[in-house]
């Protein structure tokens, strides 16, 4: 049994282990992913809901339940090695022969050592490195880890594409919240000639209204990746996913990074060209 561990509440973190899991070819009957994420439905796997309403201490248990009732080959830990607060400690310390694989990505990591301020040494077995990092998470990782091993997690394009329209239009993505949703329209309505007729389609997971007759909404779809191709320009935040996604269509693709508390998207801006 392989188990991801998936901190976070958006579709990120699920996107990006579903396409690890793909790579690296492991059964979906082998598959179950430990989450608080909403976005369960969009995948075809086993999880375990954690909730955000409970206490670190009670993701532990169930991590620690699972393990204890469950035989695990190996335990992936996405993006955050400690858990989002710190909730891996005592897994790890109970458990500390098991087999942990650390998914790496950009992380403001003296932010984040500061606010969970680890007292255990954890070795992985292997960290997968996604993107360029701080140099100190890197290093740390050098430490911490007994491989480290590069991906590109998204090298293979969509097999297949479809046009929203045939005439020319702009795609906007971006799952949420609805405040950044917003400038990325604003954005668009800055820097883009839209007294021609073109269509700005806009697609998000939340709900929300753009006072523009051109821009059309598009919620609850998933993925996006397949409508690519046709679009004139495609504008984005700089998260993880998308950005690598986009690698193939960067003559068209526009990045906008906002901030965030744990990922740093204006580092990620500089360092996505930049070869791991």
């Amino acid at each position: 049994m392989h188990v991801f561990y998936a901190q976070g509440g958006g579709l990120g973190h699920l996107t990006r282990i579903d396409a690890l899991i793909k790579l690296l070819k492991i059964k979906p009957n082998e598959v179950v992913i430990i989450t608080p994420s909403l976005f369960v439905t969009y995948f075809n796997y086993r999880f375990v809901n954690l909730s955000w309403k409970t206490p670190a201490i009670i993701w532990t248990n169930i991590v620690l339940d699972y393990i204890k009732h469950h035989n695990i080959t190996t335990f992936y830990v996405d993006a955050f090695p400690f858990g989002l607060k710190g909730e891996l400690i005592p897994v790890y310390k109970k458990h500390s022969t098991l087999n942990y694989v650390y998914i790496s990505r950009i992380l403001k990591w003296p932010f984040y050592l500061d606010t969970i301020q680890p007292n255990i040494k954890i070795t992985f077995n292997k960290t997968l490195l996604l993107e360029k990092l701080y140099n100190i998470h890197y290093n740390w990782i050098l430490q911490h880890s007994k491989s480290i091993e590069s991906l590109n997690i998204f090298a293979c394009k969509p097999q297949k594409s479809k046009p929203l329209l045939a005439s020319p239009h702009i795609i906007i993505v971006h799952s949420g919240g609805k405040n950044d949703v917003i400038k990325l329209c604003d954005f668009v309505v800055k820097n883009e000639n839209l007294e021609q007729n073109i269509t700005v389609f806009v697609f998000t997971q939340v709900n929300i209204k753009y006072n523009h007759a051109q821009f059309k909404i598009l919620t609850n779809f998933y993925p996006v990746s397949i409508y690519f191709k046709h679009a004139e320009k495609i504008y984005t935040g700089c998260g993880f996913n998308v950005v690598h996604e986009l690698k193939a269509y960067k003559t068209k693709h526009v990045m906008l990074p906002f901030e965030k508390l744990y990922d740093d998207q204006h580092f990620r801006k500089t360092a996505v060209n930049t070869k791991i």
